[in-house]
């Protein structure tokens, strides 16, 4: 037969423990990441007597955790992405306000740069002209300049930040690890009611803390312990014990830091499969959005250098000589040479020699390549923007190298292939980079504003006695390193006449004498009208040349060189028009169009970036919301069951009291 004493003892008991659980929920009801408890409350076993089942109290079985493991999950994934959102919008807003600045970017340099040389063409004689032309050309060198050290900086802090960011996870994996050492020696057997709750909420608030940082994936074990992973399914942490997330130099490049798993058997790369997470947000930043940007800015340089160097070589200065470049030669042996990151874990010895020049920047694309050799004759070539490989990049892409040295054109590249010691090695890898450094490579060649040619070198005119319609051009040179150009300088090797034999027929004659005299090889017996238009001078002259009208039988043509044709500014009038040229994109940009579109593109990222921010944030409250009505304090609730236990207390200790009082009364009963 139950007591009724024990009965109430157990009451009280239980009671007082249940009143401690309510107050711990009270006192915690602030506390970041706690989830509310309360005791798990059972009958104690009956006593059997006399055929019937009597109760013998109330006991407290254990004490649990109001969680749900979903939404716990949910509520780190959503932090994870959020964090992400948000801080890939801090990064790519400002790289947006980098670019689109009036002061910081670069649209203002590059339209004063095409003012001054439309200037300089309006008074091709004035010094003046010439010395703000070459300032402003100076000055549009420095803003490339500028722009690409501010991006070579903020990828330094970039990594910077990557590494202290590995350090904090390293951080949270050994404390999470810590924890579920604590809670394996605590924890009764994996029975839910008899964890250490609060160190289950303690780890709970790490895994949150660690998921702001990268994108996580957690495993339970049967005793207790929580496995994390990240990446593509590395261990983070694995029971008691956690790996280290460290930073090591790129194969490629020293500079750029990459993450990898440092176990006891060794360390790991990840390969950038990390996601998710501030850390997420910075590799992307990095590697894609900071990395295009460059390659970007990098080609527009590129392309205003080749394209005005090109025209300004056609040309002839103040001072009758031939044009030179203008901005530093796109192919130098320097910018060739910075163009190609060979690996570090290439064959030895590394003599390698593989060299990207650029040979036509209308068909550049804004990407990196990576060449990996398969075989000793075979490779991959990647086009890294897309993941393009071989013929998909470009059809002559066949694979297969045969004979070196060798030669592979794709993208407006060539790639020049050898080896000194042999062939290439299975396994040897090279980054190929054609614009990456050109914002940083470009230079001015000119430091005299009479060096600036902006003069045709060559003039056309008609016989006075001609007795034909015929009207010549003025001519268009296309190439100064012939001979007609390059013999003798300061005049035609030699100068060229063009005699009619009839309507329909002319020769090309060499004028340099007093009678003009047949060329070698000859020229004479001519078509008139050419095909092309263009084409009345025979190719190989490096001149296009064009006669309108009908000319007769004995009418004459004379082509010169321009000397003291000083107040020509043919040659200045075609570098200018380099500025509204589509010369990119294979004749769909021109240059401020590439500049507008780099804008754009960071702008657009940056804007999905911001609504990603905002969406994240709503999903983020939404989960905490759930977990919240789950597991936080309600402390309206908390004051309600306050009262409920403390009556049931009194009520338990009043059992106790008739206990007592029926006891005495026995006792007196037996003394009489």
């Amino acid at each position: 037969m139950p007591s009724i004493l024990d009965i109430g003892l157990s009451g009280l008991t239980t009671h007082q423990r249940s009143l401690s659980v309510t107050g711990h929920n009270i006192a915690n009801a602030a506390t970041e990441g706690y989830s509310r408890q309360s005791s798990v409350i059972q009958a104690r076993p009956a006593d059997f007597f006399g055929g019937a089942s009597f109760g013998t109290g109330v006991e407290v079985t254990g004490v649990r955790r109001s969680v749900n493991d979903f939404f716990t999950t949910q509520l780190r994934s959503d932090i994870s992405a959020f964090h992400y959102s948000d801080t890939l919008r801090a990064q790519l807003d400002q790289l947006d306000s980098l670019f689109s600045g009036v002061s910081t970017g670069l649209s203002a340099s590059q339209e004063r740069f095409f003012s001054a040389l439309q200037a300089a063409n309006d008074d091709p004689t004035s010094i003046t002209a010439r010395q703000v032309l070459l300032d402003e050309a100076q000055n549009l060198v420095k803003k490339f300049e500028t722009l690409s050290g501010q991006l070579s900086e903020k990828e330094k802090s970039i990594n910077q930040l990557i590494a202290n960011s590995a350090g904090e996870v390293t951080g949270l994996a050994d404390q999470i690890a810590q924890i579920n050492v604590a809670i394996i020696e605590k924890s009764g057997g994996g029975n839910p009611e008899e964890l250490p709750n609060d160190l289950l909420d303690e780890r709970d608030r790490l895994l949150a803390q660690l998921a702001e940082l990268v994108d996580i994936r957690t495993s339970p074990q049967v005793d207790g312990a929580i496995n994390v992973f990240i990446g593509s399914g590395q261990a983070l942490v694995v029971g008691g014990e956690a790996m280290n997330l460290v930073t090591q130099p790129s194969s490629y490049n020293a500079q750029e830091l990459q993450l990898a798993i440092q176990t006891p058997t060794g360390t790991v790369g990840l390969n950038n499969t990390v996601s998710g997470g501030m850390l997420g947000a910075l590799l992307t930043t990095r590697d894609q959005a900071l990395g295009d940007s460059i390659n970007a800015l990098g080609r527009i340089a590129v392309a205003i250098a080749d394209t005005v160097n090109q025209q300004h070589r056609l040309g002839m200065d103040l001072e009758g000589n031939l044009g030179g470049n203008f901005f530093n030669d796109i192919n130098s042996s320097s910018a060739v040479a910075l163009r190609t990151q060979a690996s570090s874990n290439n064959s030895l010895p590394q003599d390698q020699i593989v060299e990207v020049s650029i040979n036509d920047v209308n068909a550049l694309k804004v990407s990196d390549y990576k060449l990996t050799f398969t075989s000793s004759t075979t490779y991959v070539l990647t086009r890294l923007s897309d993941q393009k490989t071989n013929a998909a990049i470009d059809a002559s892409l066949t694979g297969t190298v045969g004979a070196i040295p060798a030669t592979l054109q794709f993208d407006g590249v060539s790639l020049l292939l050898d080896r000194p010691s042999g062939n290439f090695a299975t396994g040897d890898s090279f980054l190929l980079q054609p614009t990456n450094n050109g914002a940083s490579d470009i230079g001015l060649v000119l430091d005299r504003p009479q060096q600036i040619a902006l003069a045709s070198p060559i003039r056309t005119s008609a016989d006075i006695n001609n007795q034909g319609t015929g009207v010549i051009a003025p001519g268009v040179v296309t190439d100064t390193s012939v001979a007609l150009f390059s013999t003798t300088p300061g005049q035609l090797s030699p100068p060229l006449l063009i005699r009619f034999t009839s309507a329909t027929t002319y020769d090309v004659l060499d004028n340099s004498g007093v009678t003009p005299t047949a060329l070698v090889p000859p020229q004479t017996g001519l078509t008139f009208p050419p095909t092309p238009a263009n084409a009345l001078i025979p190719a190989g002259f490096g001149i296009e040349l064009e006669l309108k009208g009908q000319p007769q039988s004995g009418d004459t043509f004379r082509i010169d060189f321009n000397a003291n044709g000083f107040q020509d500014n043919r040659n200045g009038l075609a570098m200018n028009a380099v500025q509204t040229t589509r010369i990119l994109d294979n004749g769909a940009t021109t240059l401020p169009g590439a500049y507008g579109l780099l804008i754009q593109k960071v702008g657009v990222q940056a804007n999905q970036a911001r609504q990603n921010t905002e969406a994240g944030k709503t999903l983020l409250q939404q989960s905490q919301a759930r977990r919240d009505e789950v597991s936080a304090v309600n402390l309206d609730e908390e004051a309600a069951r306050l009262v409920e236990l403390e009556q049931a207390y009194s009520a338990s200790a009043q059992v106790i009291n008739v206990a007592i009082t029926i006891f005495e009364a026995l006792l007196g009963a037996v003394r009489r």
